[in-house]
Protein backbone atom coordinates (compact mmCIF):
# COMPACT_ATOMS: atom_id res chain seq x y z
CA UNK A 1 0.00 0.00 0.00
CA UNK A 2 1.33 3.45 -0.83
CA UNK A 3 2.44 5.54 1.46
CA UNK A 4 0.43 8.66 2.47
CA UNK A 5 2.65 11.53 3.72
CA UNK A 6 0.81 13.70 6.45
CA UNK A 7 2.94 16.99 6.79
CA UNK A 8 1.92 19.51 9.12
CA UNK A 9 2.89 23.23 9.56
CA UNK A 10 1.22 26.78 9.79
CA UNK A 11 0.61 27.08 6.20
CA UNK A 12 -2.69 24.24 6.76
CA UNK A 13 -1.90 20.98 6.96
CA UNK A 14 -4.71 19.73 4.65
CA UNK A 15 -3.82 21.53 1.22
CA UNK A 16 -0.24 20.62 2.11
CA UNK A 17 -1.25 17.20 2.67
CA UNK A 18 -2.83 16.88 -0.83
CA UNK A 19 0.01 18.98 -2.65
CA UNK A 20 2.49 16.46 -1.05
CA UNK A 21 0.50 13.06 -1.68
CA UNK A 22 -0.38 14.48 -5.75
CA UNK A 23 3.07 12.97 -6.10
CA UNK A 24 4.32 9.30 -6.59
CA UNK A 25 4.52 7.27 -3.11
CA UNK A 26 8.41 6.86 -3.54
CA UNK A 27 9.02 10.80 -3.41
CA UNK A 28 6.35 11.94 -0.94
CA UNK A 29 8.67 12.11 1.75
CA UNK A 30 11.51 13.85 0.12
CA UNK A 31 9.00 16.45 -1.42
CA UNK A 32 7.70 16.96 2.06
CA UNK A 33 10.80 17.24 3.86
CA UNK A 34 12.62 19.90 0.95
CA UNK A 35 9.39 21.74 1.32
CA UNK A 36 9.15 21.65 4.68
CA UNK A 37 10.45 25.35 5.43
CA UNK A 38 9.58 27.56 2.70
CA UNK A 39 5.97 28.24 1.22
CA UNK A 40 7.23 29.44 -2.08
CA UNK A 41 8.84 25.97 -2.67
CA UNK A 42 5.55 23.93 -1.70
CA UNK A 43 3.26 26.18 -3.89
CA UNK A 44 5.39 24.66 -6.44
CA UNK A 45 3.68 22.02 -6.01
CA UNK A 46 0.59 23.50 -8.04
CA UNK A 47 2.96 26.25 -9.97
CA UNK A 48 5.37 23.79 -11.74
CA UNK A 49 5.38 20.47 -10.13
CA UNK A 50 8.57 19.41 -12.65
CA UNK A 51 10.50 22.11 -11.00
CA UNK A 52 9.85 20.82 -7.27
CA UNK A 53 10.58 17.15 -8.21
CA UNK A 54 13.60 17.91 -10.34
CA UNK A 55 14.82 20.40 -7.35
CA UNK A 56 13.45 17.95 -4.62
CA UNK A 57 15.10 14.24 -5.90
CA UNK A 58 18.41 16.13 -7.27
CA UNK A 59 18.16 16.71 -10.79
CA UNK A 60 21.12 17.82 -12.55
CA UNK A 61 24.60 19.82 -11.33
CA UNK A 62 24.66 20.88 -7.64
CA UNK A 63 25.53 24.47 -8.14
CA UNK A 64 22.62 25.41 -11.18
CA UNK A 65 19.84 23.19 -8.88
CA UNK A 66 21.11 25.27 -5.77
CA UNK A 67 21.04 28.91 -7.86
CA UNK A 68 17.56 27.95 -9.19
CA UNK A 69 16.36 26.78 -5.41
CA UNK A 70 17.47 30.53 -4.37
CA UNK A 71 15.77 32.04 -7.35
CA UNK A 72 12.11 30.37 -6.23
CA UNK A 73 12.82 31.69 -2.78
CA UNK A 74 13.84 35.11 -4.30
CA UNK A 75 10.34 35.24 -6.23
CA UNK A 76 12.00 35.61 -9.52
CA UNK A 77 10.32 34.17 -12.33
CA UNK A 78 9.32 30.15 -12.93
CA UNK A 79 10.76 30.90 -16.50
CA UNK A 80 14.58 31.76 -15.27
CA UNK A 81 14.03 29.06 -12.52
CA UNK A 82 13.97 26.93 -14.88
CA UNK A 83 16.00 27.37 -17.00
CA UNK A 84 18.84 27.55 -14.84
CA UNK A 85 17.54 23.81 -13.25
CA UNK A 86 17.78 22.80 -17.17
CA UNK A 87 14.25 22.21 -17.67
CA UNK A 88 12.67 23.24 -20.53
CA UNK A 89 8.95 25.43 -19.94
CA UNK A 90 6.74 22.66 -21.81
CA UNK A 91 7.48 20.64 -18.56
CA UNK A 92 5.25 22.73 -16.40
CA UNK A 93 2.00 21.39 -18.02
CA UNK A 94 2.92 17.82 -16.90
CA UNK A 95 0.70 16.80 -13.53
CA UNK A 96 2.91 15.63 -10.06
CA UNK A 97 2.18 12.45 -10.62
CA UNK A 98 3.99 12.34 -14.20
CA UNK A 99 7.21 11.62 -11.99
CA UNK A 100 7.53 7.72 -11.22
CA UNK A 101 11.41 8.24 -11.29
CA UNK A 102 14.03 10.64 -11.28
CA UNK A 103 14.43 12.77 -14.03
CA UNK A 104 16.79 11.64 -17.17
CA UNK A 105 18.50 14.42 -19.09
CA UNK A 106 15.35 15.99 -20.54
CA UNK A 107 15.39 17.49 -23.98
CA UNK A 108 14.73 21.37 -24.66
CA UNK A 109 13.06 21.13 -27.80
CA UNK A 110 10.01 23.50 -28.24
CA UNK A 111 7.77 21.12 -30.50
CA UNK A 112 7.38 18.54 -27.64
CA UNK A 113 5.10 21.29 -26.24
CA UNK A 114 2.90 20.74 -29.31
CA UNK A 115 2.92 17.23 -29.16
CA UNK A 116 2.00 17.18 -25.13
CA UNK A 117 -2.05 16.97 -25.75
CA UNK A 118 -4.32 18.17 -23.01
CA UNK A 119 -5.20 14.44 -22.52
CA UNK A 120 -1.94 14.18 -20.71
CA UNK A 121 -2.18 16.68 -18.96
CA UNK A 122 -5.23 15.78 -17.17
CA UNK A 123 -4.61 12.10 -16.92
CA UNK A 124 -1.46 11.96 -14.62
CA UNK A 125 -1.08 8.35 -15.66
CA UNK A 126 -1.22 8.47 -19.18
CA UNK A 127 1.46 11.77 -18.56
CA UNK A 128 4.11 9.22 -16.72
CA UNK A 129 3.96 6.96 -19.29
CA UNK A 130 4.39 9.50 -22.09
CA UNK A 131 7.60 10.74 -20.09
CA UNK A 132 9.25 8.07 -19.32
CA UNK A 133 8.98 6.74 -23.15
CA UNK A 134 10.04 10.16 -24.00
CA UNK A 135 12.96 10.72 -21.78
CA UNK A 136 14.21 7.04 -22.44
CA UNK A 137 14.07 7.76 -25.63
CA UNK A 138 15.87 10.65 -25.61
CA UNK A 139 18.57 9.67 -23.09
CA UNK A 140 19.28 6.87 -25.43
CA UNK A 141 19.05 7.68 -28.87
CA UNK A 142 18.66 11.67 -29.06
CA UNK A 143 16.41 14.14 -29.75
CA UNK A 144 14.97 12.75 -33.34
CA UNK A 145 13.95 9.62 -31.02
CA UNK A 146 12.58 11.91 -28.38
CA UNK A 147 10.02 13.56 -30.97
CA UNK A 148 9.07 10.76 -32.53
CA UNK A 149 8.48 9.11 -29.16
CA UNK A 150 6.32 11.90 -28.18
CA UNK A 151 4.37 11.49 -30.95
CA UNK A 152 3.82 7.63 -31.11
CA UNK A 153 4.57 7.13 -27.49
CA UNK A 154 0.77 5.96 -26.30
CA UNK A 155 0.68 4.04 -29.34
CA UNK A 156 3.73 1.84 -28.60
CA UNK A 157 2.15 1.10 -25.18
CA UNK A 158 -0.81 -0.36 -27.00
CA UNK A 159 2.34 -2.82 -27.78
CA UNK A 160 3.84 -3.17 -24.56
CA UNK A 161 3.26 -6.80 -24.71
CA UNK A 162 4.42 -7.80 -27.81
CA UNK A 163 7.52 -5.46 -27.95
CA UNK A 164 8.47 -4.31 -24.51
CA UNK A 165 9.55 -0.88 -24.10
CA UNK A 166 13.02 -1.94 -23.27
CA UNK A 167 13.30 -4.00 -26.35
CA UNK A 168 12.41 -1.11 -28.39
CA UNK A 169 14.72 1.08 -27.15
CA UNK A 170 17.75 -1.28 -27.39
CA UNK A 171 16.87 -1.45 -31.20
CA UNK A 172 16.63 2.09 -31.44
CA UNK A 173 19.86 2.64 -30.26
CA UNK A 174 21.43 -0.47 -32.23
CA UNK A 175 19.78 1.03 -35.44
CA UNK A 176 22.13 3.75 -34.59
CA UNK A 177 25.33 1.93 -33.69
CA UNK A 178 25.37 -0.66 -36.78
CA UNK A 179 29.28 -1.11 -36.53
CA UNK A 180 28.16 -2.86 -32.77
CA UNK A 181 27.50 -6.79 -33.25
CA UNK A 182 23.93 -5.71 -31.61
CA UNK A 183 23.80 -3.28 -34.79
CA UNK A 184 24.64 -5.57 -37.46
CA UNK A 185 22.04 -8.06 -36.55
CA UNK A 186 19.49 -5.40 -37.56
CA UNK A 187 18.09 -5.98 -41.18
CA UNK A 188 15.61 -2.90 -41.24
CA UNK A 189 16.65 -0.20 -38.76
CA UNK A 190 14.76 2.64 -37.06
CA UNK A 191 14.03 5.67 -38.24
CA UNK A 192 11.44 9.03 -37.23
CA UNK A 193 9.30 8.38 -40.02
CA UNK A 194 8.11 5.08 -38.98
CA UNK A 195 4.83 4.02 -37.43
CA UNK A 196 4.33 2.38 -34.59
CA UNK A 197 3.19 -0.75 -36.31
CA UNK A 198 6.14 -0.70 -38.58
CA UNK A 199 8.65 -0.42 -35.48
CA UNK A 200 7.35 -3.77 -33.65
CA UNK A 201 7.15 -5.14 -36.66
CA UNK A 202 10.72 -4.58 -37.31
CA UNK A 203 11.78 -4.61 -33.71
CA UNK A 204 10.25 -8.52 -33.27
CA UNK A 205 12.43 -9.34 -36.01
CA UNK A 206 15.27 -8.38 -34.76
CA UNK A 207 14.78 -9.79 -31.60
CA UNK A 208 14.86 -12.15 -33.06
CA UNK A 209 17.99 -12.73 -34.81
CA UNK A 210 19.41 -11.71 -30.99
CA UNK A 211 17.67 -15.03 -30.03
CA UNK A 212 19.22 -17.32 -33.03
CA UNK A 213 22.84 -15.64 -32.45
CA UNK A 214 22.92 -16.88 -28.73
CA UNK A 215 21.65 -20.44 -29.65
CA UNK A 216 24.40 -20.74 -31.44
CA UNK A 217 26.78 -18.96 -30.32
CA UNK A 218 29.95 -20.25 -33.23
CA UNK A 219 30.09 -21.97 -36.05
CA UNK A 220 28.22 -25.52 -36.41
CA UNK A 221 31.10 -28.05 -36.84
CA UNK A 222 29.12 -31.42 -37.30
CA UNK A 223 26.48 -31.02 -40.10
CA UNK A 224 25.92 -34.39 -40.08
CA UNK A 225 25.77 -34.99 -43.93
CA UNK A 226 27.47 -34.27 -46.51
CA UNK A 227 26.89 -30.85 -48.48
CA UNK A 228 26.84 -31.59 -52.32
CA UNK A 229 25.07 -31.74 -55.52
CA UNK A 230 21.75 -33.24 -55.10
CA UNK A 231 20.30 -33.72 -58.42
CA UNK A 232 19.89 -30.32 -60.79
CA UNK A 233 20.37 -28.56 -56.95
CA UNK A 234 23.55 -27.76 -54.78
CA UNK A 235 22.74 -29.00 -50.94
CA UNK A 236 24.56 -25.62 -48.14
CA UNK A 237 24.72 -26.52 -44.66
CA UNK A 238 23.46 -23.08 -42.54
CA UNK A 239 26.70 -23.17 -39.57
CA UNK A 240 25.92 -19.33 -38.14
CA UNK A 241 23.50 -17.67 -37.11
CA UNK A 242 24.10 -15.31 -40.62
CA UNK A 243 23.71 -18.25 -43.30
CA UNK A 244 20.35 -19.08 -41.34
CA UNK A 245 19.52 -14.84 -41.37
CA UNK A 246 20.61 -14.82 -45.48
CA UNK A 247 18.69 -17.59 -46.11
CA UNK A 248 15.62 -16.44 -44.26
CA UNK A 249 15.96 -13.14 -46.04
CA UNK A 250 15.94 -14.86 -49.47
CA UNK A 251 13.30 -17.36 -48.65
CA UNK A 252 11.41 -14.72 -46.81
CA UNK A 253 10.09 -17.36 -44.17
CA UNK A 254 10.30 -18.40 -40.67
CA UNK A 255 13.68 -19.87 -41.10
CA UNK A 256 15.26 -18.13 -37.79
CA UNK A 257 12.78 -19.08 -35.29
CA UNK A 258 14.97 -22.78 -36.07
CA UNK A 259 18.11 -21.69 -33.81
CA UNK A 260 16.56 -23.36 -30.22
CA UNK A 261 16.75 -26.97 -32.29
CA UNK A 262 19.64 -26.13 -34.16
CA UNK A 263 21.36 -25.27 -30.68
CA UNK A 264 20.21 -28.27 -28.54
CA UNK A 265 21.15 -30.53 -31.72
CA UNK A 266 17.66 -31.92 -32.23
CA UNK A 267 18.44 -30.55 -36.11
CA UNK A 268 20.51 -29.40 -38.58
CA UNK A 269 19.13 -26.63 -41.56
CA UNK A 270 20.09 -26.67 -45.23
CA UNK A 271 19.59 -24.20 -48.05
CA UNK A 272 18.95 -26.11 -51.38
CA UNK A 273 20.03 -23.70 -53.85
CA UNK A 274 19.82 -23.44 -57.89
CA UNK A 275 22.46 -21.80 -59.88
CA UNK A 276 23.36 -19.93 -56.87
CA UNK A 277 19.74 -18.77 -56.14
CA UNK A 278 17.65 -20.08 -52.58
CA UNK A 279 15.08 -21.92 -53.54
CA UNK A 280 14.14 -23.56 -50.19
CA UNK A 281 15.44 -24.39 -46.86
CA UNK A 282 15.02 -27.71 -45.46
CA UNK A 283 15.68 -29.49 -41.75
CA UNK A 284 16.41 -33.06 -40.77
CA UNK A 285 16.14 -34.25 -37.36
CA UNK A 286 17.67 -37.33 -34.88
CA UNK A 287 15.34 -40.16 -35.37
CA UNK A 288 15.55 -42.34 -32.16
CA UNK A 289 13.84 -45.23 -33.82
CA UNK A 290 16.54 -44.97 -35.97
CA UNK A 291 19.76 -43.54 -34.36
CA UNK A 292 22.31 -43.64 -36.84
CA UNK A 293 20.42 -42.29 -40.16
CA UNK A 294 18.59 -38.60 -39.29
CA UNK A 295 15.12 -37.81 -41.03
CA UNK A 296 13.67 -35.34 -43.15
CA UNK A 297 11.45 -33.31 -40.59
CA UNK A 298 10.36 -30.28 -42.94
CA UNK A 299 10.96 -28.27 -45.93
CA UNK A 300 10.00 -25.13 -46.95
CA UNK A 301 10.19 -22.94 -50.01
CA UNK A 302 9.19 -19.28 -50.48
CA UNK A 303 7.26 -17.53 -47.87
CA UNK A 304 6.57 -21.10 -45.72
CA UNK A 305 4.76 -22.24 -48.78
CA UNK A 306 5.20 -26.39 -49.41
CA UNK A 307 7.79 -27.26 -52.55
CA UNK A 308 6.74 -29.39 -55.26
CA UNK A 309 6.91 -32.76 -55.05
CA UNK A 310 9.70 -33.38 -57.13
CA UNK A 311 12.00 -31.16 -54.74
CA UNK A 312 10.63 -33.09 -52.00
CA UNK A 313 11.85 -36.39 -53.54
CA UNK A 314 14.65 -35.03 -54.26
CA UNK A 315 16.19 -34.23 -51.10
CA UNK A 316 14.32 -37.21 -49.86
CA UNK A 317 16.51 -39.31 -52.69
CA UNK A 318 19.55 -37.30 -51.97
CA UNK A 319 19.19 -38.05 -48.09
CA UNK A 320 18.85 -41.48 -49.10
CA UNK A 321 22.21 -41.54 -50.27
CA UNK A 322 24.11 -40.27 -47.72
CA UNK A 323 26.92 -42.43 -45.62
CA UNK A 324 25.77 -41.88 -42.29
CA UNK A 325 27.79 -41.93 -39.23
CA UNK A 326 27.64 -41.54 -35.55
CA UNK A 327 27.09 -37.23 -35.36
CA UNK A 328 27.34 -34.77 -32.60
CA UNK A 329 24.13 -35.06 -30.75
CA UNK A 330 25.47 -32.59 -27.81
CA UNK A 331 23.61 -29.89 -26.94
CA UNK A 332 25.70 -26.51 -26.87
CA UNK A 333 26.67 -25.18 -23.22
CA UNK A 334 23.82 -22.64 -21.86
CA UNK A 335 27.05 -21.40 -20.29
CA UNK A 336 28.72 -20.62 -23.93
CA UNK A 337 25.27 -19.29 -24.86
CA UNK A 338 24.58 -16.47 -21.94
CA UNK A 339 28.16 -15.56 -22.26
CA UNK A 340 27.29 -14.87 -25.79
CA UNK A 341 24.23 -12.89 -25.06
CA UNK A 342 26.15 -10.94 -22.47
CA UNK A 343 29.01 -10.15 -25.20
CA UNK A 344 26.01 -8.56 -27.36
CA UNK A 345 23.95 -6.54 -25.04
CA UNK A 346 27.41 -4.98 -23.28
CA UNK A 347 27.79 -2.09 -25.41
CA UNK A 348 24.10 -1.10 -25.09
CA UNK A 349 24.46 -1.39 -21.50
CA UNK A 350 27.58 0.52 -20.84
CA UNK A 351 25.84 3.36 -22.90
CA UNK A 352 22.94 2.81 -20.46
CA UNK A 353 24.66 2.97 -17.32
CA UNK A 354 26.54 6.07 -18.58
CA UNK A 355 23.49 8.26 -18.97
CA UNK A 356 22.78 10.77 -15.82
CA UNK A 357 20.28 9.86 -13.73
CA UNK A 358 20.27 6.16 -14.78
CA UNK A 359 19.67 3.91 -11.78
CA UNK A 360 20.39 0.35 -10.64
CA UNK A 361 16.40 -0.09 -11.32
CA UNK A 362 16.20 1.22 -14.62
CA UNK A 363 19.02 -0.99 -15.54
CA UNK A 364 17.41 -3.74 -13.76
CA UNK A 365 14.07 -3.12 -16.04
CA UNK A 366 16.27 -3.43 -19.32
CA UNK A 367 18.29 -6.53 -18.12
CA UNK A 368 15.01 -8.39 -17.23
CA UNK A 369 13.59 -8.00 -20.42
CA UNK A 370 16.49 -8.30 -22.33
CA UNK A 371 18.42 -10.62 -20.99
CA UNK A 372 16.95 -14.47 -21.31
CA UNK A 373 17.38 -17.95 -20.63
CA UNK A 374 19.77 -20.13 -22.69
CA UNK A 375 18.31 -21.43 -25.59
CA UNK A 376 19.21 -24.81 -24.91
CA UNK A 377 17.45 -24.47 -21.29
CA UNK A 378 14.04 -23.28 -23.43
CA UNK A 379 14.03 -26.46 -25.03
CA UNK A 380 15.19 -28.71 -22.23
CA UNK A 381 12.05 -27.15 -21.12
CA UNK A 382 9.86 -27.85 -23.41
CA UNK A 383 11.04 -31.12 -24.57
CA UNK A 384 10.33 -32.40 -20.56
CA UNK A 385 6.85 -30.67 -20.69
CA UNK A 386 5.78 -32.36 -24.38
CA UNK A 387 6.84 -35.59 -22.87
CA UNK A 388 4.54 -35.68 -19.88
CA UNK A 389 2.04 -34.11 -21.95
CA UNK A 390 2.54 -37.52 -23.99
CA UNK A 391 2.53 -39.70 -20.83
CA UNK A 392 -0.42 -38.24 -19.40
CA UNK A 393 -2.65 -38.48 -23.08
CA UNK A 394 -0.83 -42.70 -22.73
CA UNK A 395 -2.67 -42.59 -19.04
CA UNK A 396 -5.67 -40.83 -19.92
CA UNK A 397 -6.33 -42.61 -23.12
CA UNK A 398 -5.43 -46.15 -21.62
CA UNK A 399 -8.06 -45.36 -18.74
CA UNK A 400 -10.73 -44.35 -21.50
CA UNK A 401 -10.37 -48.01 -23.16
CA UNK A 402 -10.49 -49.66 -19.90
CA UNK A 403 -13.75 -47.98 -18.61
CA UNK A 404 -15.01 -48.80 -22.48
CA UNK A 405 -14.13 -52.69 -21.92
CA UNK A 406 -16.24 -52.24 -18.20
CA UNK A 407 -19.09 -50.78 -19.85
CA UNK A 408 -19.42 -52.29 -22.96
CA UNK A 409 -22.55 -54.65 -23.18
CA UNK A 410 -22.30 -58.38 -22.60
Amino acid sequence: MAETVTPSNEWGSEQRSRRVNAFHAPYRRIIADFTSREKALEDLAESFPALLFALATGYGPLEPRTAATAMVLAGRSLREAAAMAGLPLWMKRLPPGAFMRPLLPVPNVPSLASLLGSSLTRNAQMAAIWLDRLLLAHAIAGVPAAEWMARTGMRMHAHETSCPLPSLMAWIWASANRATELGALIEQPWHPTLSSGQCVERATAWRRHIDLACAIPHRIGDAWVKEGPCGEFEVRALRTPRDIIKAARDLDNCLVTWGDRIGYSCSRVFALCRNGVTVAAFEIVHDSDDPPVPRLSQILGYSNRQVSTEIRNTVLAWLGEQAFRRYDTQPISPALQLARQDELLRPFFQQLLQIPGCDAELVERFRRELRRDPPTERMRRQIEYERRLLNEFTIRRQAYLNLRQLLRPT
